[in-house]
């Protein structure tokens, strides 16, 4: 019974999805990809972010960034920031703080919102090689390099590091290890995925018409990547030589040193949760404790259940 379930689960996504993409793919639309050294200094960005406290109507979030700098089989820098935010939603708007500032944040929740502010210190980070980097500096980003279009901010933050690379002929790409762009109701890297393992086994490539590359011939991942200089394969085959680490095969080796920096774990979750109960309590702001018993019991009901089984 369970099989047949699954069956037609399985028929069912298939049925409604046109399996026989429009895209014409053949191997001439894809080019191989060696690893290649350059003396250029590669950077690597990432950002990581979770709820400490959520209130219902407000929450207080830990926001880490970090970038890391390699030249070849060496690491120049490292570089993490950490930051507190707390969002509220006020009316219709949703304000965020930190620090001394205090932004108006075109966000559809308060979740959205902690994204939103990840963002926008993450470029903090990326303006800021963007001005030190050197002439020919691959900088990478973990994500996109492009916002929807009511993200202002975030835009205006993006074009300006753009003009920036641009002029001082800086190399920008972004990275996204998922894409929900599609083609006849299937992810297109899962299009361009299968047909490369028919018919390109163990080879690096990239697929140049939607900017499409797998960085390892042994890898079973390919990535949509954001580029808008010249190079394009140069550039490819320069990351390439950054993704050989087994730990992480595939994937540009400084993106996931600065993932695993950048990521918030659990018991920095526990401890910053702590010492606010702690400081609200000694100011006397009980708010923060009956606010949050409003809003967590969902969580106490999983975790009951997962004890109990």
């Amino acid at each position: 019974m369970e099989e047949k379930r699954i069956k037609e689960l399985l028929e069912f996504i298939e049925n409604n999805h046109n399996s026989k993409s429009h895209i014409e793919i053949s191997e001439k639309d894809f080019q191989e990809i060696l690893p290649k050294l350059t003396n250029s200094t590669l950077y690597a960005v990432d950002g990581g972010c979770s709820i400490i406290l959520d209130g219902g109507s407000w929450i207080i979030a830990k926001i880490k960034t970090c970038y890391v700098a390699y030249q070849n089989t060496s690491k120049l820098k490292e570089e993490s920031n950490e930051f507190l935010v707390a969002l509220i939603k006020n009316s219709k708007v949703i304000l965020a703080k930190k620090d001394n500032n205090i932004t108006l944040l075109n966000a559809k929740d308060l979740e959205d919102g902690v994204n939103i502010m990840r963002s926008l210190f993450e470029l903090d980070l990326l303006k800021k090689i963007s001005e030190t980097a050197n002439e020919k500096d691959i900088i990478l980003r973990d994500g996109s390099l492009s916002f929807p279009e009511e993200n202002q901010e975030e835009n205006k933050n993006l074009n300006e590091i753009k003009e920036l690379c641009k002029k001082k002929n800086l190399f920008l790409v972004g990275i996204n290890k998922t894409s929900r762009q599609s083609e006849g109701g299937r992810p297109i890297l899962g299009i361009i995925n299968e047909f490369s393992s028919k018919y390109l086994k163990n080879k690096a490539w990239l697929y140049s018409k939607e900017k499409i590359v797998k960085f390892h011939p042994f890898s079973d991942f390919c990535f949509k990547i954001d580029y808008e200089n010249e190079n394009f394969k140069d550039i490819m085959s320069y990351i390439a030589y950054y993704s050989s680490d087994p730990e992480i095969l595939g994937y540009p080796y400084p993106l996931f040193k600065a993932d695993k920096i950048a990521r918030v774990m659990e018991f920095e979750k526990v401890s910053e949760s702590n010492k606010i109960k702690m400081v609200s309590k000694h100011l006397g702001k009980e708010f923060i404790e009956f606010d949050e018993k409003s809003a967590i019991f969902h969580d106490l009901l999983d975790k009951r259940a997962y004890r109990n089984g």
